[in-house]
């Protein structure tokens, strides 16, 4: 579900001149601050008077998209003898992502071939 926020600060007296970079500067910082959590929002607008700034955000997500990162781990020689079996390297990884050794995935990162484990956040 979709909400609007408002997001309002009270100051002290700024002088005119002050006014509209500041509510800029804190505008771009609450986007930038949305945008790396992953939380969507729609339409910004913006007030000031000399002692309040008020940032409205339009559409905005009630929490962040989840992410998959990819958690990379040991050589494939490493983790797996050459019958296939999980070695103590293997096990160990699996154990410290929380995962089993059947959540381990081979893939190729600079040139080698290493496990890893997609993590799934919640932002």
């Amino acid at each position: 579900m979709k909400r609007t926020l408002l997001i309002e600060i009270g100051v002290e007296e700024i002088p005119a001149s002050y006014l509209q970079p500041a509510l800029k500067q804190l505008s771009e910082i609450m986007q930038a601050a949305f945008e790396s959590a992953h939380i969507e929002f729609g339409e910004v607008r913006s007030y000031y008077t000399p002692r309040r700034f008020a940032l409205i955000f339009g559409n905005i997500g009630e929490r962040g998209k989840a992410t998959v990162t990819k958690v990379y781990g040991p050589p494939q020689q490493q983790a797996f003898d050459a019958k296939g079996t999980p070695t103590r390297a293997a096990v160990g990884f699996a154990r410290s992502m929380g995962k089993k050794t059947s959540d381990i995935k081979i893939g190729e990162r600079k040139g080698k071939k290493v496990c890893y484990i997609e993590k799934k956040e919640n932002s």
